[in-house]
């Protein structure tokens, strides 16, 4: 089992699309962070095939804030 975690890269609001327990293919797009304007300032992708282990629900986030939690299962 490997872990990775999500953090955001910029500031802004926090639009998350995958939920806890989703199952994620490497690649996918799981949440956004936007302006007040609604101008997309960041897509966040899946960088694993895995689960959403936990989702931190916020709406304001800051660079840096953790966002997901995600779990990989390895063969």
């Amino acid at each position: 089992v490997g872990f990775d975690q999500i953090r955001a890269k910029t500031c802004g609001t926090f639009q998350g699309i995958a939920d806890q327990g989703d199952i994620l293919t490497k690649g996918q797009l799981i949440g956004r962070v936007t302006g007040l304007d609604g101008s997309v300032l960041e897509e966040l992708h899946s960088p694993i095939d895995g689960v959403v282990h936990e989702l931190l629900v916020r709406r304001a986030v800051f660079q840096g804030d953790l966002l997901y939690n995600l779990v990989q299962f390895k063969d």
